[in-house]
């Protein structure tokens, strides 16, 4: 049974957005200053796909353009494709050589894959808890670039608060794994006693000799009125093994029978094996017992087989996939890009490219929207973390 992690208290990242740019010595059709300007525009207007059409125009006129980089990365990162979004960041950063430039990108970059751990916290907190390393990394390179910006510095905190929460959420569900464990075994050492307590019972019941006497059958009367009070109480006791395990072993088998399913059936056996010894007719009883002993047999070998189950799957989960791999490709990725945009640079440094940051308004007044929002947002720490007094 796969425990899942709350995201619906997870720290939020503010997203630096658009930059307008500038370009020079294309009068000719729709120049790619012009396409970005459209971009900006309609992404203004909150219409992130068409944005994204445009700025893809754009790149195929300037392929190795780190501005258009940048904005399609933050079209991207508006529609919630935080992959390809990284990627566009990351390659802005990487084309660049203005520092600025640089600075936003790392940090969209860092937002991008934070929003991708918060994602997956549900399904995969180790991997949660790598992604978030990574954005403290790209958070951390963006304040190399730019050390005033402060923007990066209070994400660098969200992200080390986030990965606290999700340690101490992790750390509780391991606890409560643990002692589902124990409940576990204790109910896999109770199935085995009644088992034993039910073979007892069937092998006593078949040890009751055929008496012609008065004497020997109220002797055997007595002998089956005290088997079936046992059996009685082994039924109750099984009964409630049922309503016990119906929480610990919810699914179902190959037969569309649940542990509690099978129990209820030998606890059915029994009571019909107890009504049976009370009539004398131990030759049906023991049938019955035996019916009860099977049933009571096929809840045991499922119990054994899920807690064995359980138990792998959280010793897989409690392993953490090839962290070191992940951020040695992620950072060799971006060596990679740093080394293509110096390459660029050095062919192609008669090409008229000039920006100006910051330049459109309404991207502007979004982000001064965001800071003015976010104090409010670092209040809303997620996965049950206490809310942290600190303002921004």
């Amino acid at each position: 049974m796969k425990k899942k992690y709350g995201r619906d208290r997870f720290p939020k990242t503010p997203i630096y957005l658009l930059i307008a740019f500038r370009l020079l010595g294309h009068a000719f059709g729709a120049s790619p200053v012009e396409l970005v300007e459209e971009g900006n525009k309609v992404f203004a207007e909150g219409g992130f796909n068409e944005a994204l059409a445009i700025y893809e125009q754009a790149n195929e006129l300037l392929p190795d353009n780190e501005i258009i980089r940048f904005n399609k990365g933050v079209a991207l990162y508006q529609q919630g494709n935080y992959q390809e979004a990284e990627a566009a960041f990351r390659e802005s950063a990487a084309l660049t050589s203005d520092m600025t430039l640089k600075s936003r990108a790392l940090f969209n970059h860092g937002n991008s894959v934070y929003k991708q751990g918060e994602r997956m916290v549900a399904e995969d907190p180790e991997k949660t808890m790598d992604l978030l390393q990574r954005s403290i990394k790209s958070f951390n390179k963006s304040l190399e670039a730019d050390p005033l910006f402060k923007p990066a510095a209070e994400n660098i905190e969200l992200a080390r608060l986030a990965i606290q929460a999700v340690r101490e959420e992790m750390e509780r569900i391991r606890e409560e794994q643990e002692k589902q464990n124990r409940a576990r075994e204790e109910a896999v050492e109770r199935a085995k006693e009644l088992k034993e307590r039910q073979q007892d019972l069937k092998d006593k019941a078949e040890s009751q000799p055929d008496n012609d006497t008065n004497d020997e059958k109220q002797e055997q009367n007595e002998t089956c009125e005290g088997l079936a009070q046992e059996q009685q109480k082994l039924k109750e006791d099984t009964e409630q093994l049922a309503n016990d395990v119906k929480e610990l072993f919810p699914e179902t088998q190959d037969d569309n029978e649940s542990v509690a399913d099978q129990l209820k059936k030998a606890a059915s056996n029994q009571e019909k094996a107890a009504e049976e010894l009370k009539q004398n007719d131990t030759e049906s009883a023991v049938k019955s017992q035996e019916e009860a002993l099977e049933e009571l047999q096929k809840a045991l070998d499922a119990m054994q087989e899920e807690t064995e189950q359980e138990k792998e799957q959280q010793e897989e989960q409690g392993d953490p996939a090839d962290d070191e791999s992940d951020e040695s490709s992620d950072e060799e990725a971006e060596d990679r890009g740093e080394e293509q945009a110096q390459e660029s640079d050095n062919e192609a440094d008669d090409e008229p490219l000039e920006f100006d940051e910051i330049q459109d308004k309404d991207a502007r007044e979004i982000i001064d929207r965001e800071k003015e929002n976010r104090a409010i947002r670092m209040r809303d720490i997620q996965i049950r973390l206490q809310p942290v007094d600190k303002d921004w």
